[in-house]
C-alpha cells in the first residue's frame, strides 16, 4: 500500500507515523520532543548522494544554527 499526498501531510501533537507489521519504527512529536524510535533490528541512517556528508545541527544559543556534529562522506578509511 503506498500513501501519496499532494500537498503536506499535517499531523497534530501526538500523532504518531508508524512503520512495520508490528509498529517497530515510529516517527512522532510530543508538543515539546520530536523522536524517532526503532524497536527492533538497527537504525539504519543512509546518505546514497555521491561523496556527501551526514550533517547533525543544533540552535547554537545565539538565534541561530551550527553544524555540531558531520559523518564525512568524502573520506574513506
Amino acid at each position: 500500500m503506498a500513501i501519496k499526498f499532494l500537498n503536506d501531510g499535517d499531523f497534530p501533537d501526538n500523532a504518531k507515523i508508524r512503520l512495520g507489521d508490528a509498529n517497530d519504527l515510529e516517527i512522532y512529536h510530543d508538543g515539546t520532543d520530536s523522536t524517532v524510535e526503532n524497536k527492533t533490528g538497527d537504525l539504519i541512517i543512509t546518505n546514497s548522494a555521491n561523496d556527501k556528508d551526514i550533517i547533525f545541527k543544533s540552535d547554537d544559543g545565539s538565534g541561530g544554527v551550527t553544524t555540531y556534529m558531520f559523518l564525512d562522506g568524502q573520506n574513506k578509511r
